[in-house]
């Protein structure tokens, strides 16, 4: 990536050079550097643009400019980024105006469509929270002896209850963390640690979070006596079975697999795995963070030892989480510091959000509509299918229904996101977003690099409204077909 100065660039700017503003329109409102167009009007009217024979770039964020430059590499002969964005620009005393609002678009707020990456905390549960952190409330420290402190440890053990009965689970075994990350530590390394065989062999799929992977690769690079196997996946990320029996040898201590693929919304056949695992008498670990509310999970049902779980995934705050584990199930404690739940993870319970996680548990029954987000996915595919050289990565019979993972020929996802400002999407996991390579997902699936940048990832959820995905659709269709015209995308 070629970076420039702002010297450089007040140089180039003499000569009239092309300055493109490639941040959201939002940011592009604030403030520009005098000269600039955002990269929509570029877009709109690259016909007005493109006899220009370089281009120089800017943005706030090092990882967007970077995915962006790439794509106008493809258009220029000499693309060039400005070194520290508009911050380094303003910092160095330089001058910045406010520009006009653009035509294009006229908007009241944005949209939200990425509920695989969190969901907004339900109104009953940031009320019911409040009851928890002040003087007169439930605030204690659940581990003091003192009355307060039983109270607020009672509220703790209703809060177990209610999660244990939502999975099934019988009482008294589940560990609260921080949240599905921890919880696939402590499952993974936690039950490896314990073991005691001398070498220890893991099963998991190719396209599990990075949660689980990196732990994986972790353990088997620490100790050579751990080792681990990788399921492929199909087109559509679906596993195989016989080739899940075909992994398992003696060494085989547990089998990890997801419910519910945060990227394209596979949902694995998890009673049939765990059948396998049984028969087998192996560990069978699921990370259920995208799974809990959506499809469904019966820990007993379907011979689940150790279940993962995340409040921000269903409608409850950030940064609480929990494990269940299954009796008989060992684990080497991950954090210590107090001996806290049993031995299994040291730290001072916050009642609040364990609280708040059970509360937003209890109301999702009543506030999941599955049928309608089956509809607005329907209506959704239906738009982009209408489109030639659309692929459909999401197996729609075999997923939760809240997910729609499409590859659109000619359609850049940064560069068609820059002309939808009014609407929250996202290309693939948050937690793969900031690297520069594609998404180990859509790679596994057997998309090449080109294909995954043009992969946009549609999420709906309680607050998605029949207005919305209108809005989404006309979106779409407007601006998909603007990305279209210009040859060089195609």
């Amino acid at each position: 990536m070629a970076m420039i100065t702002d010297q450089v660039l007040k140089e180039q700017l003499e000569k009239g050079v092309l300055l493109v503003d490639i941040r959201s329109y939002q940011e592009y409102l604030v403030d520009i550097i005098p000269g600039a167009i955002h990269i929509s009007e570029f877009l709109i009217n690259y016909d007005k643009y493109s006899h220009h024979k370089s281009v120089t770039i800017y943005c706030e964020t090092a990882n967007r400019t970077s995915k962006v430059h790439s794509f106008f590499k493809n258009l220029f002969d000499d693309a060039n980024c400005l070194l520290g964005g508009i911050s380094s620009w303003r910092d160095n005393g330089n001058e910045t105006i406010v520009p006009p609002k653009l035509e294009y678009f006229d908007f009241e707020k944005v949209l939200f469509f990425n509920y695989a990456a969190t969901t907004p905390v339900f109104h009953e549960v940031v009320l019911e929270m409040q009851k928890y952190m002040e003087i007169d409330t439930f605030f204690a420290n659940p581990a003091s002896t003192h009355y307060l402190g039983r109270l607020a440890k009672k509220k703790i053990d209703e809060a177990e209850k209610i999660i244990s009965k939502f999975i099934n689970a019988p009482g008294g075994n589940i560990v609260w963390t921080s949240g599905a990350t921890e919880s696939n530590n402590l499952a993974i390394k936690g039950l490896v640690e314990a073991s005691h065989k001398d070498k220890k062999h893991i099963i998991t799929t190719s396209i599990e979070h990075k949660a689980v992977l990196d732990v994986c690769k972790y353990l088997s690079k620490k100790d050579d006596s751990i080792s681990v196997s990788y399921l492929n996946v199909d087109k559509h990320g679906r596993i195989n079975l016989d080739e899940l029996r075909s992994l398992i040898n003696p060494d085989t201590v547990l089998i990890s697999i997801m419910a519910v693929n945060n990227e394209i919304g596979v949902a694995n056949p998890l009673e049939e795995i765990g059948k396998i695992a049984k028969e087998k008498n192996i560990v069978f670990h699921v990370d259920a963070a995208q799974g809990i509310g959506k499809v469904e999970i019966d820990v007993q049902k379907m011979n689940i030892d150790l279940l993962s779980m995340s409040a921000h995934k269903c409608y409850g705050p950030k940064g609480i989480g929990a494990l269940y584990v299954a009796d008989g199930i060992e684990l080497e404690e991950q954090i210590h510091g107090g001996g806290h739940q049993n031995g299994m993870r040291s730290g001072t319970l916050s009642t609040q959000q364990i609280v708040a996680f059970a509360f937003a548990i209890e109301l999702l029954k009543e506030k999941t509509d599955l049928a309608k987000l089956k509809k607005y996915r329907e209506i959704v595919v239906e738009c982009l299918t209408k489109f030639d050289n659309v692929i459909v990565n999401t197996p729609l019979e075999q997923s939760y229904v809240g997910i729609l993972s499409v590859t659109v020929k000619g359609v850049p996802g940064d560069i068609l996101f820059t002309l939808m400002p009014d609407f929250a999407l996202s290309m693939s996991s948050a937690c793969t977003s900031n690297a520069d390579k594609p998404s180990h997902v859509l790679s596994a699936i057997g998309l090449d690099a080109k294909q995954a940048a043009n992969t946009l990832r549609i999420s709906f959820g309680c607050y998605t409204t029949d207005s919305d995905i209108e809005k989404l659709v006309k979106s779409l269709e407007k601006n998909i077909a603007v990305l279209r015209k210009i040859d060089k995308f195609n």
